[in-house]
């Protein structure tokens, strides 16, 4: 009992470090999509071990789900103007 506590413990501690250790890197918009492809798993898996055929339905879910990650991975993020400071050494008056 206390070695699978300490399995659990220790592996939950180690998968959270990772989880952080991507979104600082990545970025958490990268990490979210991440769900998008556990279709994509699933259906891989249901193929290879069930023998499951695809339809053209799959094909077409399957592209529409990889240009969603593409236009969202790969899209210009939208220009944030910088802040009005004014000139050095000048303070600015609000009306």
């Amino acid at each position: 009992m206390i070695a699978a506590a300490a399995l659990s413990i220790f592996h939950t501690a180690l998968a959270s470090l990772v989880l952080f250790w991507i979104i600082k890197r990545q970025g958490a918009t990268f990490f979210s999509q991440v769900n998008f492809l556990i279709p994509l798993i699933g259906v891989f898996y249901g193929v290879v071990l069930l023998g499951e055929e695809l339809g053209s339905g799959a094909f077409v879910a399957l592209t529409v789900i990889l240009i969603g990650i593409a236009i969202a991975r790969y899209a210009p993020a939208p220009r944030v103007a910088p802040p009005d400071r004014g000139a050095p050494g000048q303070e600015k008056i609000s009306a």
